[in-house]
């Protein structure tokens, strides 16, 4: 049985522009393109329901048509989502990516005023049973002060898991990360967090170290098709990727987290919860979309 989760942060709009030809700077190119949600909570939150996990989902929309798809789409899906909030004043937030014909992304466009809206009074407005639920997500599209906040109000039951995003928004976890119970950065943001330039595995084990020393039980860091390499207080070691053809990279790291999530929400050990996370990911992977809309728990089960 799934313990429940509670996932807060990003819910919004993804546009995805995938080039035809090699990509040239100044000058328009021709794309295939198409909308989707995304938002790093929102893509967790939604991996997890589709997975069949008691999920609870906490964000900023805006008060228009954007804002009551992301709304309607939680809630036939079955989350929980009355820890969504709207805004009188800004849109909902956008995220546009430009990819390259292996499906790499070359460029990623972030809208996101949205979120400073969502300070620790606006927190105050989620209603208090929510956090009740003993494993939260967070990503750092919240303010600096209402993950502070947040990390405050957590007790010794709850289990904080925590995506650093991107490299800027890294800075915000820099005096936030004593107790976090699981870390997700990749390559870039692990630098930034542990201050040492990574080139090769040993400096891998290095910065991890280096953020394990600053207070995080576990790090958990995402190297693409690289794998993942893990060091904490259950394990340290490295998880190659699983061979797959790629068709979009876009929310490979949220599934991951989700499918970690999946198996650790059910008292699997932490090793089996990175295996599920890869599996995750790796279907993910395979779709166009930013949250597979095939994901289910036999199709992982079945991978892992």
């Amino acid at each position: 049985m799934s313990q429940g989760i509670l996932c807060i942060g990003a819910a919004h709009v993804d546009r995805k522009a995938a080039a035809k030809t090699d990509i040239q700077l100044r000058t328009s190119i021709p794309v295939s393109s198409h909308h989707t949600l995304g938002g790093v909570a929102r893509n967790v939150a939604e991996n997890l329901a589709r997975l069949h996990c008691p999920v609870a989902l906490v964000s900023r929309l805006g008060a228009d048509p954007q804002g009551d798809w992301v709304h309607t789409h939680s809630t036939e899906l079955g989350m929980d989502i009355s820890g969504l909030t709207r805004s009188t004043t800004c849109s909902t937030a956008s995220y546009t990516a430009l990819l390259d014909g292996s499906g790499e992304m070359v460029l990623g466009l972030a809208d996101m005023d949205i979120y400073d809206e969502f300070t620790p009074e606006v927190l105050a407005d989620v209603p208090a049973p929510l956090f009740d639920r003993p494993l939260w997500f967070l990503d750092t599209n919240l303010p600096e002060a209402t993950l502070r906040a947040l990390l405050q109000k957590r007790s010794a039951a709850h289990c904080v898991l925590l995506d650093p995003v991107s490299v800027p928004k890294s800075h915000k976890l820099l005096g936030l990360l004593d107790g976090i119970d699981f870390l997700f950065p990749n390559r870039d943001e692990a630098e930034v967090l542990s201050g040492i330039p990574i080139s090769g595995e040993n400096d891998l084990l290095r910065a991890a170290e280096r953020i394990c020393q600053r207070g995080v039980k576990n790090v958990i860091l995402t190297l693409g098709a690289a794998g993942v390499y893990v060091t904490g207080e259950q394990l340290t070691g490295h998880f190659p990727a699983l061979p797959t053809t790629v068709r979009d990279v876009t929310g490979a790291g949220d599934s991951l987290i989700a499918g970690f999530l999946y198996a650790y929400s059910r008292s699997q050990s932490v090793e089996v919860a990175i295996r599920s996370g890869i599996a995750a990911a790796t279907i993910t992977i395979q779709s166009a979309e930013t949250v597979h809309p095939d994901l289910t728990p036999a199709k992982l089960d079945a991978l892992i």
